[in-house]
């Protein structure tokens, strides 16, 4: 006699079922999947470029315009706090003269030295703006009228004005001697002033006309 009948030979042998895991149960790492010679195949994070070389030259250069312009700053200040003109002005008017004329370096501080101290301070200043035609005939108008000029202005063509002169006015003369010597190489300067009348008259001062610089009138 067979020991399995004939039904149970005719039907194929049923396949293991698949084990049936706990809701609470782990579940088992997920593993990545593999490239074909076998690395993860996670995305590489991109490369970082390289650093661009730091050109020391350039670093030096930046830091000395930084202290000459921290120096400048510190001078003009010095000589202005002292002038009776200009001691009470904001620090909104102050960085409107002075920010320009040291960006465009059209500025001369006088220093006076005492040697037997070895000290050194500034003593007077001068400001000055090389202007078109058109900002020269707006300077011009005797209205006395202040007039306000852009950086733009300040280096706009080349028409020397005196902007700002203050210090001690014995200094004056030298200030403006060596203004025409080095900076304006002879070249005449304008200057809006009071006269004695207290209207607004425009003067130009030449290497050759002395040095008999008065308080230009503010623009």
């Amino acid at each position: 006699m067979s020991l399995f009948s004939k039904k149970s030979k005719d039907q194929p042998p049923k396949q293991p079922e698949a084990p049936v895991r706990s809701a609470s149960a782990p579940m088992p790492p997920a593993q990545p999947a593999m490239r074909p010679n076998g690395a993860a195949s996670a995305a590489q994070k991109p490369t970082a470029a390289p650093a661009a070389p730091v050109n020391m030259e350039e670093v030096k250069a930046g830091f000395e315009r930084s202290r000459r312009t921290l120096v400048a700053l510190g001078e003009i200040s010095s000589v202005l706090m002292k002038s009776p003109e200009y001691r009470g002005m904001t620090l909104a008017t102050l960085q409107g003269l002075a920010a320009p004329a040291i960006s465009t370096g059209q500025y001369l501080v006088l220093t006076a030295h005492q040697k037997s101290r070895g000290a050194a301070a500034p003593v007077a200043v001068a400001m000055w703006a090389n202007v078109s035609p058109e900002v020269d005939r707006r300077l011009s108008q005797n209205d006395g009228q202040t007039v306000s000029l852009t950086l733009a202005d300040w280096s706009g063509g080349n028409i020397a004005w005196l902007i700002l002169v203050a210090g001690d006015q014995r200094t004056l003369p030298a200030l403006i001697g060596q203004l025409h010597k080095t900076k304006l190489k002879g070249r005449p300067i304008k200057m809006r002033t009071k006269g004695e009348d207290g209207k607004m008259q425009v003067r130009t001062l030449t290497a050759d006309s002395g040095a008999a610089a008065k308080q230009p009138a503010k623009h």
